[in-house]
């Protein structure tokens, strides 16, 4: 991921995962990082979502933002490069992940900061702290026209539901150990997601559209019923 990144980045990693391994983080941040602009963060928050609005108040210093998670892997040179010069402060951009794209809001996501700032929410609404952010991305796109997809940039999602091998505590923790369906895991998804799409998501779209100048038309949000 650091050879192919030319833009500044923050590690986010909890602070009980960084006390147990701070040796191996500092040698990463010596060692391996690409420049000056990449730092890790330690949050009090163990979620990602919450990990992402904990430090809201420095990426939005930024003209965009974009996140990837440690299951993420860049197959595609100067894939930073190519995805910003697309963003014109109204869209967002979603890539190939070699799996779920383009029907799904997946790889890596890039956002313009004036239509984040329109979403009203730090990425991650308060309802949502990890599953389900993908259905939230995508039905504000196609309620207003403001997500694309670049098919061209490649950033492959091993998620342990494609490799079995790589389920491991984290997974279990997120997923559960059943079967997804009969998990309750998928329904708190699935009712978080719901408590979103109902008390927030008309007010969404009518910001995002009036960014994009188009006119307002409430819409009914989906959720994907494969959790992924």
């Amino acid at each position: 991921m650091a050879a192919e990144t030319t833009c500044p980045a923050m590690i986010l990693v909890d602070e009980v995962d960084f006390k147990d391994n701070q040796r191996l983080y500092m040698d990463l941040e010596t060692f391996d990082f690409p420049n000056r602009d990449w730092n890790i963060h330690v949050t009090k928050a163990m979620k990602m979502g919450p990990k992402v609005r904990e430090v809201h108040e420095i990426w939005r210093q930024y003209p965009h933002v974009s996140i990837l998670n440690d299951d993420h892997v860049i197959r595609t040179k100067e894939w930073d490069k190519r995805l910003i010069a697309q963003l014109d402060g109204k869209n967002f951009i979603t890539t190939n992940d070699g799996w779920n794209a383009p029907k799904r809001a997946a790889g890596a996501t890039i956002f313009s900061m004036p239509l984040m700032e329109a979403f009203g929410f730090p990425m991650f609404p308060l309802q949502i702290d990890h599953l389900g952010i993908d259905d939230v991305f995508e039905n504000i796109g196609r309620a207003t026209g403001c997500w694309e997809v670049d098919m061209s940039v490649l950033v492959e999602h091993h998620h342990a539901f494609k490799n079995p091998d790589m389920i491991d505590e984290t997974h279990k923790l997120v997923y559960g150990t059943r079967p997804w369906a009969e998990s309750t895991e998928a329904k708190a998804t699935e009712a978080a997601f719901r408590k979103w799409a109902t008390e927030d998501f008309p007010g969404v779209v009518e910001r995002v559209k009036a960014l994009r100048g188009l006119d307002v038309l409430n819409e009914i949000p989906k959720k994907d019923e494969r959790g992924n």
